[in-house]
């Protein structure tokens, strides 16, 4: 993930899995940010987003 944010690449998580992950405050890598469902709406069917 590092390389991938090093060449530009964006991470977003909707914020009932980041919770649900426990990946919130300090225990989420800081270049993850919270996407709601209208980011979601709008790209998912971007061939430049990859879900995981």
């Amino acid at each position: 993930m590092k390389k991938l944010k090093d060449k530009g690449a964006w991470f977003g998580v909707c914020p009932p899995c980041a919770e649900y992950a426990g990946a919130v405050g300090g225990d989420k890598f800081d270049f993850v940010e919270k996407a709601a469902g209208d980011w979601l709406m709008k790209n998912i069917q971007d061939s430049w987003v990859l879900w995981m």
